[in-house]
């Protein structure tokens, strides 16, 4: 990406220059530095993404923690809907052999 950055100032500035590497018009040496900033800017996004971030252990270890115990949470609701399910179930039997009779 640097060396497009340098071909974009280097036209920049000769388009500033009144040279311009294609006669470049005012217009077009705006657009230059308009394209030159948003490399700029793109540049940017890319090393904050790209950049390293270390996880405190500590941190990471209660985030776990956190999880498995929400697991552990869901898991026993979990079975408990089962239950009620199982119970419900029953009844409906209970509630058609009652019928049929």
């Amino acid at each position: 990406m640097t060396g497009i950055r340098m071909v974009l100032l280097a036209a920049a500035v000769a388009a500033a220059a009144g040279v311009g590497l294609f006669a470049a018009a005012p217009a077009a040496a705006q657009d230059l530095l308009s394209l030159q900033s948003r490399v700029m800017q793109l540049e940017a996004r890319v090393r904050d993404i790209t950049a390293f971030r270390p996880v405190n252990p500590t941190a990471e270890a209660a985030v776990v923690e956190a999880l498995r115990h929400r697991v552990h949470v869901l898991e026993l609701h979990l079975a408990e809907t089962q239950n009620t399910l199982k119970h419900l179930q029953v009844q409906v039997e209970e509630l058609k052999k009652a019928q049929q009779r």
